[in-house]
């Protein structure tokens, strides 16, 4: 069982840990869904929600089965996640879910509130990764709320993954990533990124 900080990729360390050692060991969403498939089929059921949460400095993590009661061992994936990088970033509070289920679907949810330089921010990003062929994205949303005037920025993580700076750099990630081989770290390493670069705005309007 894969507990909160953990992953199989060998990387099960919590705290504040180096981007570039977190990158190199993290799971694309297509690896992330094959692992938790297997899994879920080796205890008899066929969808799960693994749901991480980073709630006032604190940690807490469970597992919902919605159609039976696994047998034998849960050997289910999970990202790896660094509460203190988040706390350090700005996140008041994280939650990530991923609901896998063996129909070939994965959707990973990244919601919570986050604060820099007294902007408050609310996020709710969806990730509907399918493995039907074709694009194989379902959906990609983000939405970023300024809590101080209900004002809502919409777009997904495929622009901010092609988003680029002036000098023709990628603004929020590097220059090979993309959308169907990134990571759920990956993922939110761009919204914080992101939700950084939205605070810095609103504050100067």
């Amino acid at each position: 069982m894969v507990s909160p900080g953990e992953s199989s990729t060998g990387n099960g360390a919590s705290g504040k840990v180096d981007w570039k050692e977190r990158r190199r060991v993290a799971l694309s969403t297509i690896e992330l869904w094959k692992a938790n498939v297997t899994a879920l089929q080796d205890c008899g059921v066929t969808a799960c929600q693994m749901r991480y949460a980073l709630i006032g400095g604190k940690q807490s993590f469970v597992f919902m089965f919605s159609d039976r009661v696994p047998a034998g061992r849960i050997a289910l994936t999970f990202p790896a996640t660094y509460p203190e990088n988040y706390l350090a970033e700005g996140w008041t509070k994280l939650i990530i879910t991923l609901d896998a289920t063996v129909e070939k679907e994965m959707l990973v949810g990244i919601r919570g509130r986050y604060e820099r330089d007294g902007v408050p921010l609310e996020a709710d990003v969806e990730f509907l990764r399918t493995i039907r062929g074709g694009r194989g994205v379902g959906k990609d949303m983000v939405s970023i709320t300024d809590t101080r005037s209900a004002r809502v920025e919409h777009t997904t993580l495929e622009e901010l993954i092609q988003t680029k700076n002036v000098d023709g750099n990628r603004k929020y990630c590097r220059k090979d990533d993309t959308l169907r081989d990134m990571s759920v770290e990956g993922f939110v390493a761009i919204v914080t990124r992101y939700l950084k670069d939205v605070s810095i705005r609103h504050r100067a309007q």
